[in-house]
């Protein structure tokens, strides 16, 4: 709940903090964190925004495919792991080198869906 109150603090617009928190989860993904237990904590953010005036849709959506994306580049996920094992690369090189790119790109394609569905989920 310390994540809502933050969000309600910020003054930033409720779109811009939905993809900052989408973000956030690719981000601490990097450092190992289970996108759960991200989750866990950015999710208090939800009624917040909601609050706010952005439709809860804008945010889970940005979420669920934020956690999506970092499935490709934690370096302690199952399937990177599996990966580096069968093809005998590292993890680093998969993460950073064969799908940073592809999550980059996914990230922005993302935040741009997350403005699409603010102005077309309006909430009330």
């Amino acid at each position: 709940d310390a994540v809502g109150q933050a969000v309600a603090a910020s003054g930033l617009p409720p779109v811009a903090i939905a993809i900052g928190l989408a973000w956030t989860m690719m981000i601490v993904a990097q450092l190992g964190v289970s996108q759960i237990v991200s989750m866990a904590f950015i999710s208090g953010a939800v009624p917040i925004l909601t609050k706010l005036g952005l439709d809860p849709v804008v945010v889970v959506s940005g979420l669920m495919a934020s956690w999506a994306l970092s499935i490709c580049t934690t370096p302690v996920g199952a399937g990177i792991l599996l990966i580096s094992r069968l093809s005998n690369v590292s993890t680093r090189v998969i993460t950073r080198e064969w799908n940073a790119t592809y999550v980059l790109g996914g990230a922005v394609l993302v935040a741009l869906w997350m403005v699409f569905l603010s102005f077309v989920l309006p909430l009330g």
